[in-house]
């Protein structure tokens, strides 16, 4: 556990259609597993999902801008005892400032990349102590339980599909695979209102298209296939058990697409024709009912 005893604990983090929601909703899984006073710094950002925060009854705290000195004036008024970094627009040299006021850090981690912070958190499934030289501390899937099954049952073929690309879908891939996908599968695409492309997406006939959903898990579930980014959504997949395609979408996303490829489950470095045979379908089935979860992290 991160936080052996009670503590004053922050989290800085930020959701838009740029950045996608993904930092926000894995840090309120964590949060619910810490022991104290939880508040998040969060800027008001274009299509932001900063009200789940206190949905989740944490405390909310809107900053200014990105600065130090802005972040460091919160620290002191809030008596901050832990930060937690999940941003990918805060660097080495921030990290190593927050640190000298004393405080306890740490900083969500997807690129090996180098922080200042005492402890590094890769919650993700490729995370690989050894490639850092901090503490490094590896979570359990930070998803929402109802997505783990113990069985899942297969058709012998694909009927109905799933299209997920996060909240927000920056470059419109639920719209543009379509063009890809065989026309005798039932498409359903979900998304939330933060994706600016909703308005493109009511134009396409022949497709179901959720909004909002407040039932992930369920929507896994009722579908043979799901197409989504190589990103959080390929440990929701795994854990629901449910056959996937991951496709690279974001930068971020390289050490997960790596991994999914060295698992040989079907990994797309771009968008292209998709196209499935029976045979394939079921090796499929066997890789996700197969797969190890690493035992690790609480």
């Amino acid at each position: 556990m991160l936080n052996k005893k009670s503590m004053n604990i922050l989290f800085r983090c930020d959701s838009s259609d740029k950045i996608g929601q993904g930092h926000i909703r894995r840090d309120l899984f964590l949060a619910k597993r810490l022991k104290g006073e939880i508040f998040f710094a969060v800027r008001e950002l274009e299509n932001n999902v900063n009200h789940l925060i206190e949905e989740g009854g944490f405390h909310k705290i809107i900053l200014k801008d990105n600065s130090f000195e802005e972040l460091k004036r919160v620290i002191l008024e809030k008596q901050i005892d832990f930060v937690i970094f999940d941003h990918y627009e805060i660097d080495f040299d921030f990290e190593k400032k927050i640190k000298a006021l004393k405080v306890k850090t740490a900083s969500f981690d997807d690129t090996y990349a180098p922080h200042a912070t005492d402890i590094v958190i890769n919650a993700n499934i490729f995370a690989n102590k050894k490639r850092y030289h901090q503490e490094v501390w590896i979570p359990k899937p930070l998803i929402d339980k109802r997505f783990f099954v113990k069985r899942r049952f297969f058709k012998n073929r694909i009927k109905k599909v799933l299209i997920a690309f996060g909240g927000s879908d920056p470059k419109n891939y639920s719209f543009k695979i379509l063009k890809y996908l065989p026309k005798n599968w039932k498409i359903t695409i979900v998304t939330t209102s933060s994706n600016k492309n909703i308005k493109k997406l009511k134009t396409v006939k022949n497709i179901k298209l959720i909004v909002d959903s407040n039932n992930m898990p369920k929507l896994f579930k009722m579908h043979d296939l799901i197409i989504i980014s190589a990103s959080t959504l390929s440990i929701e997949a795994l854990a629901s058990k449910t056959p996937f395609i991951s496709i690279l979408s974001a930068k971020n996303q390289t050490e997960v697409f790596k991994f999914l490829k060295q698992k040989r489950f079907p990994s797309l470095k771009k968008l292209q024709k998709i196209k499935i045979s029976c045979k394939e379908y079921r090796q499929l089935q066997k890789r996700v009912i197969n797969f190890r979860w690493r035992r690790d992290g609480d």
